[in-house]
């Protein structure tokens, strides 16, 4: 029982660790066209309220 907790505690490090390197690493690659597509929805929103 304690060998099975350990193992937990040991993979829930890991994944956590995996967890966060992935997190920073979608943040980097996400994040720029993330901000391109809510300017330019932004954008699109003032535009279609200026035309009406």
């Amino acid at each position: 029982m304690f060998n099975k907790a350990n193992n937990k505690n040991e993979k829930k490090t890991i994944n956590f660790k995996e967890f966060v390197a992935i997190c920073i690493a979608m943040y980097k690659l996400v994040l720029p066209k993330m901000l391109i597509t809510a300017l330019a929805l932004l954008a699109s929103a003032l535009l279609i309220d200026w035309l009406l």
